[in-house]
């Protein structure tokens, strides 16, 4: 099992595999890169949700694709530089947060600052709780 799948698969427990083809190339053209890391997280959950479960703060369910990041390349790019990290989308969140994955698998949210949760499991239980421990760009 990979890293982060155990909190996430209790909200889809089924594995699958869907072709990341569609979206990848056109994606691609427009400046995003993505890691091998993004490639098989994608692989697994595009078009998928996963809820908040957040008290006063995320509660609002994060959808799985890239495609709601069509425009972001350049923040994506930018936010990547600027740490030394190739960060790709893998969705949006409340029309504001973009979550990432980074080359190593770091899980984070590319916003008008980058969040960085952690890698894997701790990473996604720190960004459904909205556990924050970097915060880069302030």
């Amino acid at each position: 099992m990979r890293p982060h799948e155990s909190a996430l698969l209790r909200t889809h427990p089924r594995a699958r595999t869907v072709g990341t083809e569609q979206w990848r190339g056109s994606l691609e053209e427009e400046g995003f890169v993505f890691p091998e890391t993004a490639v098989r997280f994608l692989a697994e959950f595009f078009g998928l949700s996963a809820p908040g479960h957040g008290v006063t703060r995320a509660r609002e369910a994060l959808e799985f694709g890239p495609l709601l990041c069509v425009g972001e390349a350049g923040r994506f790019g930018e936010v990547g530089a600027a740490h030394g990290r190739i960060v790709a989308p893998i969705g949006e969140l409340d029309g504001r947060w973009f979550p990432g994955v980074d080359d190593g698998g770091t899980i984070c949210f590319v916003g008008s600052v980058l969040k960085v949760f952690g890698v894997g499991d701790a990473g996604w239980r720190a960004s459904s709780s909205d556990t924050c421990p970097f915060v880069w760009g302030k």
